[in-house]
Parts: structure tokens; C-alpha cells; sequence
């Protein structure tokens, strides 16, 4: 009985571990910044009235992934073609949250289509044409702060397109929001579900070498270090 003991507390340790040591400084880092940040998702979910938990963990894998990948990032000249040619030229990922133009251009067209969404998140309707517009866009993006209002925006546009999240319980909920958020809500919640357990994190689905799946690494952090 004490040896089985023993095990199963080994067992859990190396569970609860994994991820962390998978990635190392980047996932100390990815948590950091979500205690150094913890006063923006307060905030912002008690504006928006969205779940904080929800918050941290949907974009924890980004975070991960932006300190992984940040010295490597150069946008100047991907910003350039965004602002000349839109998503369709240049969509990639920006700031500690890695949304993409087409990413807000989805919350944008959903918003627009609902007249509660649209109510609550005015602000977000990006009104113009041309480069200023495409500029404007681009600016909210590189914006802390904007993030935070788009990421708050994602879970009620989520909410609205997916009706049976509400009746998910939370763990199942966290895990459909996290693989949206990573897939894009374009998608049908069929879709969503079966993607859900892909492992394209954290390189994307053309790297062929061992990845792990974008809602395992978020569920992990929300188990094990999300209120330590």
C-alpha cells in the first residue's frame, strides 16, 4: 500500500510537471507575465463580464509561444504588406497574445452581424477602406491593452456563434475556447471538436516532428499553476 502510494504520488508529480519542463524558461515566463498582468484581466473582465480564469488560460499557450519565438520575430516587413495588400498578403502573429489581422477581422464581422455584440463591443467595429484602415487595425493590435478588449470580445463572439458552450461543463468549455482561439472561430463547433486534440503546438501543423495540442498545455497551467 505505501509503495502504490509512492507511485501515484510520482505519477502526479511528473504529470503536473510535464508541460513545464517541456518548456522550460518559456512556460516560467508565459506565467510571469500573467501575475505581472493579473490587474488588465481583472480589469478588463469585470468591464466585459467574462471569466478571468478564461482570460489567462486561453492565451497562456501564446505566451509560451511568443517568448519562444520572439527573437526570431522581424514584422516590419509583414506589416508593410498588410497595410498594402490586407490578410490575404500578410496574416501573422502579433504581440504576447499572437492574434492575427484575420483574427480581429473575424471579431470585427461578428460584431458587426449582431446587434448585442455590437452594443457591447462598439469600439471594436473598425469603420474606413483603404490603408488607413488596414493601418488602424494594425496599430489595436501592437496595443496591450486592445488585445485584452479582443480577447474579451473572442469569448462572448464564441459564446453567441457556439450555444451549447454554455452548457459545457468547465473544463470541456475551457477546452473548446481554447482550441477556437487557436483554430479560429470561422469554423463549425464540429470542426473545432475534431481539431481539438491535434498536437500542432507549438510550431503549426506542417512541422512533422512530436508537438503536443494547444488545449492539453492551456489545461495544464489552468490545473496546476493558474492560482498558485
Amino acid at each position: 500500500m505505501y509503495i502504490l502510494l509512492i507511485y501515484i504520488i510520482t505519477l502526479k508529480g511528473l504529470s503536473v510537471s510535464h508541460y513545464k519542463q517541456v518548456f522550460g524558461p518559456d512556460y516560467e515566463k508565459a506565467i510571469q507575465y500573467n501575475i505581472k498582468k493579473k490587474h488588465l484581466y481583472y480589469q478588463y473582465a469585470q468591464k466585459y463580464s467574462v471569466d478571468v480564469d478564461e482570460l489567462k488560460t486561453i492565451v497562456f499557450p501564446e505566451l509560451i509561444r511568443y517568448s519562444y519565438f520572439k527573437d526570431l520575430m522581424e514584422t516590419k516587413a509583414l506589416e508593410q504588406m498588410y497595410v498594402q495588400g490586407g490578410s490575404k498578403l500578410a496574416d501573422f502573429s502579433i504581440g504576447h497574445f499572437q492574434m492575427k489581422p484575420s483574427f480581429v477581422e473575424e471579431l470585427e464581422a461578428s460584431v458587426s452581424s449582431n446587434t448585442w455584440l455590437k452594443q457591447k463591443y462598439a469600439c471594436v467595429v473598425n469603420y474606413g477602406s483603404g490603408s488607413d484602415f488596414l493601418s488602424q487595425r494594425l496599430e489595436r493590435l501592437k496595443n496591450e491593452q486592445w488585445q485584452f478588449v479582443f480577447l474579451c470580445c473572442f469569448i462572448d463572439v464564441a459564446d453567441t456563434k457556439y450555444p451549447s458552450l454554455k452548457l459545457m461543463n468547465k473544463e470541456k468549455r475551457m477546452r473548446f475556447l481554447c482550441a477556437a482561439y487557436n483554430t479560429g472561430i470561422s469554423h463549425t463547433e464540429e470542426k473545432i471538436n475534431s481539431l481539438m486534440n491535434e498536437k500542432f503546438f507549438p510550431y503549426g501543423p506542417k512541422y512533422k516532428a512530436s508537438q503536443y495540442a494547444y488545449a492539453d498545455v492551456a489545461l495544464d497551467y489552468y490545473k496546476n499553476y493558474l492560482n498558485k
